[in-house]
């Protein structure tokens, strides 16, 4: 077919008696099977039909990233720090904060379990088996009260954590009111979205490795403990010492990430077994429907 459009190509009949002819010249004389005929065509296919103005239009997309576990805190709280030290993300970290201006991604790295030296049929240092991937963290910018209304950054990223399954909330524990200030970050998310406080989360108090961070663990740990749920929301799974500069409760941290995955995947599974059937079939042979 002419063009390139595929189809059938119809022409006139001389267009097909020269041709034909050229053909014929070309091999010395015209072949006495070559039949040619004429080709009756129908005027509409030489009506040419005039173009109309076309439609624009301007679609802005706003993305999602999609992440098992939110980092969130003030500015400067250590949560780059924290991706840091966990994934092999390399985040910007500095001494002041909204460093992070834009969600940064990273992967929890996975260690394997080392062998039990008491125990001879402990072969888990042979396993050829791939280990499984960590939870993928996403690192927000550092949120301020009024954030839910719009400012800072955090309101442009609070969407982010639309798509995932918990939080980890890190707070400067080395700071003048570490609990105020996790209250501060529990209550922009309820009020951008109550059900962002209602999802599991781990509280993380960095910087534990300046002594006076140090010296009031079991006291941040309580007053948080004994905060109102109508504030707050959900209290946190777990509250872990930790310091992304010193290493320190580094594993214990993905420890707790692991172990919370593993109970959301468990949670997920149970939801899905007890829920109603997502499929109907309805009718019979060719009559049958399916909807999901």
């Amino acid at each position: 077919a002419e063009g390139g459009a595929g189809g059938l190509a119809a022409r006139r009949a001389q267009q097909a008696q020269r041709r034909a002819s050229r053909r014929g010249k070309l091999s010395g004389k015209l072949s006495e099977d070559v039949e040619v005929s004429d080709i009756e065509l129908d005027e509409a296919t030489f009506t040419a039909t005039s173009g109309e103005p076309g439609q624009e239009l301007t679609v802005e997309l706003l993305m999602r990233v999609v992440a098992d576990v939110g980092l969130v805190g003030l500015p400067n709280a250590g949560k780059s720090s924290i991706l840091k030290a966990v994934t092999r993300a390399s985040p910007e970290v500095a001494a002041y904060p909204f460093t992070t201006l834009m969600p940064n991604l990273g992967v929890v790295k996975q260690t394997p379990p080392l062998p039990d030296p008491s125990d001879p049929m402990d072969f888990s240092a042979y396993d050829t088996e791939k280990p499984q991937a960590g939870p993928v963290l996403a690192d927000l910018p550092g949120l301020i009260q009024g954030a839910h209304k719009g400012r800072g950054l955090g309101r442009a990223f609070l969407r982010h954590l639309r798509r995932t399954r918990a939080m980890l909330v890190v707070v400067d524990a080395s700071g003048s009111d570490p609990v105020g200030d996790y209250k501060t970050v529990r209550e922009e998310l309820r009020m951008y979205n109550p059900e962002y406080v209602r999802r599991p989360h781990i509280l993380a108090l960095n910087k534990m490795d300046l002594e006076w961070a140090a010296l009031r663990t079991e006291e941040l740990t309580s007053a948080v403990r004994t905060l109102d749920a109508a504030d707050v929301g959900e209290p946190p799974v777990a509250v872990l010492p930790v310091s992304a500069v010193e290493g320190i409760g580094m594993d214990a941290l993905m420890a707790e990430l692991g172990k919370l995955m593993r109970e959301e995947d468990d949670a997920r599974v149970e939801t899905i077994r007890e829920g109603p059937a997502r499929r109907q079939t309805t009718g019979e042979g060719t009559n049958m429907k399916i909807r999901f």
